[in-house]
């Protein structure tokens, strides 16, 4: 639902004529998130918690919205990718001609993104590392095409459905194909995910 719940708060915002969630900076902030999560193939990297491997959908409706705002060529560039994939125009989908497109360069090489407080604070601290010390993603990419190397590495255990899955590696791609995701919408425990357990 990461996806479904912005894209409706993007929806609400729009239908409503309040665009602060978008004059805010939260929309641009939402797209950077798409892209960091975004493998060069144009597919977002599953989150251990999903059913597939190859995740594409909701994820190109943020990008759509955020695009209709500013007309960012980062956002532009993302919306391309995505596109060449599959190109599935929706009514509300705010289907824009792309006219500029550039890389996100600033998101090339080792990029962290922090873990927000609010999120922190909602769970039981017993064991739990310190604030300082927490990370949402992890992301290492040397370039935006197919060919390239990228890896993402989770920074989060539990959550809505209890996955405990905290530095699992969640996709690596690399020579225009998928090696490894991290993809199980039931099973929880960390032997189920990408990671190193270590007992003692």
């Amino acid at each position: 639902y990461q996806w479904l719940t912005i894209d409706h708060v993007m929806l609400y915002s729009m239908a409503a004529g309040d665009l602060s969630h978008f004059e805010k900076g939260c929309a641009r902030q939402n797209a950077d998130f798409v892209v960091l999560n975004m493998n060069g193939l144009g597919y977002q990297a599953p989150y251990g918690d999903v059913g597939g491997w190859m995740c594409w959908g909701p994820s190109i409706e943020v990008l759509r919205k955020a695009y209709w705002y500013d007309r960012d060529p980062k956002v532009g560039w993302a919306l391309q990718r995505k596109t060449s994939i599959r190109d599935r125009p929706m009514l509300r989908g705010y289907n824009l001609p792309v006219t500029d497109t550039t890389p996100p360069s600033e998101l090339a090489g080792l990029n962290v993104w922090p873990l927000t407080r609010p999120w922190y604070d909602t769970f039981d601290k017993e064991g739990d590392p310190d604030f300082s010390l927490t990370f949402d993603k992890v992301s290492f990419r040397d370039g935006f095409d197919p060919q390239s190397t990228y890896l993402l590495l989770d920074g989060l255990a539990r959550g809505g459905h209890g996955h405990r899955d905290a530095n699992a590696v969640l996709q690596w791609t690399q020579n225009d194909r998928i090696w490894l995701a991290d993809t199980d919408y039931i099973k929880s425990l960390p032997k189920h995910h990408n990671t190193l357990l270590i007992l003692k």
